[in-house]
């Protein structure tokens, strides 16, 4: 065989190894499953440990929320969901009291929950405030 021949052929095929162990290896670890990732019932409690202001804790309870509403990283739990939303709103995060408010089963605390996120300035809960109460106007916070 030509030596000017064998070169390219030796090199295409140290490029296809390569590249078939390269995929074999993603393979291997875009499949493997996490062994040690904490599950939120671990983390949950050190949010209030953690020394930030309260709206930095309120988007850290609002994004624990949607985890459980949307079971990332734990199964579905809509009270643990409902629960954390409401703490994000005590804590002064409007979309956490939007939130809430669509979860509540109970018309009257969902009123609370749209009119408290309204006073903190999220319009989609005054909208919802007023759908809910039925009102003509808007009412806009102060």
């Amino acid at each position: 065989m030509n030596k000017q021949l064998l070169k390219p052929l030796v090199a295409l095929l140290a490029m296809l190894v390569v590249v078939w162990l390269g995929v074999k290896v993603f393979l291997h670890y875009s499949t493997e499953e996490p062994t040690n990732t904490p599950s939120l019932e671990s983390i949950d409690p050190r949010i209030d440990l953690v020394e930030e202001s309260d709206y930095e804790k309120a988007q850290r309870y609002y994004a624990f929320a949607q985890a459980y509403r949307e079971g990332r990283g734990q199964e579905k739990d809509e009270s643990k969901a409902l629960a954390h939303y409401a703490k994000s709103c005590e804590l002064g995060y409007g979309l956490g009291c939007m939130d809430a408010g669509a979860m509540t089963t109970d018309k009257m605390e969902a009123s609370q929950y749209y009119k408290k996120g309204c006073d903190l300035g999220y319009l989609g809960a005054c909208k919802n405030w007023n759908i809910l109460n039925g009102y003509v106007f808007e009412y806009v916070p102060e």
